[in-house]
């Protein structure tokens, strides 16, 4: 597959429940899935990512249960992160969104 990222209007799909882009070239998720507030799976393994920390705003998508970020060249700190599953990876990046105007990280969240 040759995906390389995804259309700037994705956000406006807002009914949208299961994005499946394994195996592309994707590098980096855009900000506006933020709007995809019905989205239960992401599978973005086998990708280009090297961050799983943008967008923040991915830890505001709680109906997601199918998580797939793995298999990207993501920094060694990152990689423990997803190393402990989905649901701790989405708790991450949801104290990352809820923080950005605290200036305090509660990876209680």
């Amino acid at each position: 597959n040759e995906l390389e990222g995804f259309h700037e209007e994705i956000g406006k799909l807002r009914n949208l429940t299961e994005i499946i882009a394994s195996e592309n070239r994707i590098k980096e998720l855009p900000d506006n899935l933020q709007y995809l507030t019905n989205l239960r799976t992401l599978r973005v393994e086998y990708n280009q990512l090297s961050t799983i920390c943008l967008p923040f705003a991915l830890g505001n998508l709680t109906c997601i249960t199918d998580l797939r970020i793995d298999h990207n060249p993501i920094p060694e700190d990152e990689a423990i992160i997803v190393a402990r599953g989905p649901q701790y990876v989405k708790r991450f990046t949801r104290a990352l969104y809820l923080s950005e105007d605290k200036n305090e990280l509660d990876l209680g969240v």
